[in-house]
């Protein structure tokens, strides 16, 4: 159904040759490419449809925030601080731990309608940057330090 379809690995850790192991088993080289640590991401975001995170346990998510600043909408194991960025159906979907069958049909979803895509691309990049830009966050930051203070 998806022969266009590829997914991207992109990092490195202890579990590579579990995951090299796993993909030769399946037959699946083809449609999972390992890429390994890279320093840059940039072409990589730009390259991409959709940004997946499977993540069992997670703090913010700096990937996400940077390819949905890419304009990519994602889908994510709803853990940690992942609400926190994605905002469910408007820049992508959250999907409940463990909910295997919910996953693959969020991502079915976003594979099978570009228009979607592109509006939660589009609802993503404008939200982080609202939300992440340097001015938003030394705002935060100068009120968490000014409450900080006004407690002594």
């Amino acid at each position: 159904k998806y022969k266009k379809v590829k997914f991207l690995i992109v990092g490195d850790g202890e579990c590579k040759p579990e995951v090299e192991a796993y993909l030769e088993k399946f037959g699946l080289r083809d449609k999972i490419l390992l890429l390994g640590w890279r320093d840059t991401l940039t072409e990589i975001y730009s390259d991409i449809d959709i940004a997946v995170l499977t993540s069992l346990n997670e703090g913010t998510p700096v990937s996400l925030i940077e390819a949905m600043l890419a304009g990519k909408p994602a889908v994510a194991t709803n853990v940690g601080g992942v609400k926190d960025v994605i905002t469910d159906n408007a820049t992508g979907f959250l999907v409940p731990l463990n909910d295997v069958e919910n996953f693959i049909s969020k991502l079915s979803k976003l594979i099978e309608n570009k228009a979607l895509r592109v509006k939660m691309g589009q609802a993503a990049k404008k939200d982080i940057l609202s939300r992440y830009d340097s001015k938003t966050l030394t705002q935060n930051m100068s009120d968490f330090y000014l409450k900080l203070v006004q407690k002594d």
